[in-house]
């Protein structure tokens, strides 16, 4: 259903073309057209539409690629961890929760991350930085899985799945947008794109063995 509304309000919402886009400044408007007409130049030159080998190895022997796709596989499985594991993180936090509960709980720390994800979003369009949003993102999220770990109190615990929550889509998010708009030629872009994805995903694999007493729980937790 919110798939199903949000695809009404965009059909009204969204512009045609950066020309009629009335939710952006003039100078944006203006940017974004020029920005557009130089893609389409850079797109009508044969190299551009095709993926050619050098464009390829190019991006395989960037060290900058490998360091972004290496950073994206331990965002990812913070990622992934939190998103299939917080019913059971709050459930540890006081057992006596109910399953409904617990359910209910999730909700404002998942949005609680969209609203900083895309308020980073838009401060780091606005102030054209990415590494500052992403480390802050992180460190921010450190905290949180300390204060799970060693915080005392349920309100402390609970408050820690909320720090989580804060940095938990920049870590990713930020780095999938950075490496992309740095990477001008179509081939190295989209084969350094692929590359980072993969290799970020593949954290999906090892999140759910990462705790073998979480696994535990989780089983006995869906018997409830």
């Amino acid at each position: 259903l919110p798939s199903i509304c949000l695809g009404i309000f965009g059909w009204f919402f969204l512009a045609d073309s950066p020309e009629s886009a009335w939710y952006l400044s003039p100078f944006e408007r203006k940017t974004l057209v020029i920005r557009s007409s130089r893609d389409q130049r850079e797109a009508s030159t044969p190299s551009a539409k095709i993926l050619n080998r050098a464009d390829v190895l190019a991006a395989v022997k960037d060290w900058k690629v490998w360091a972004f796709c290496l950073q994206n596989f331990p965002g990812d499985i913070q990622l992934f961890s939190y998103t299939i594991f917080l019913p059971t993180i709050i459930k540890a936090v006081n057992p006596a929760w109910s399953t409904l509960y617990v359910q209910a709980l999730t909700v404002p720390c998942f949005a609680w991350s969209a609203i900083s994800y895309l308020l980073a979003a838009y401060l780091s369009d606005r102030t054209q930085h990415r590494a500052v949003f992403g480390i802050l993102g992180c460190s921010v999220s450190i905290v949180g899985h300390v204060m799970l770990i060693a915080g005392q109190g349920i309100a402390v615990r609970f408050a820690g799945c909320f720090f989580i929550a804060t940095g938990l889509f920049l870590v990713s998010g930020i780095a999938l947008a950075w490496l992309a708009t740095n990477l001008p030629r179509y081939g190295k872009r989209s084969t350094a794109v692929g590359m980072q994805l993969m290799i970020g995903n593949s954290a999906g694999i090892a999140a759910p063995y990462r705790c073998v007493e979480c696994d535990l729980v989780v089983v006995h937790g869906h018997g409830e």
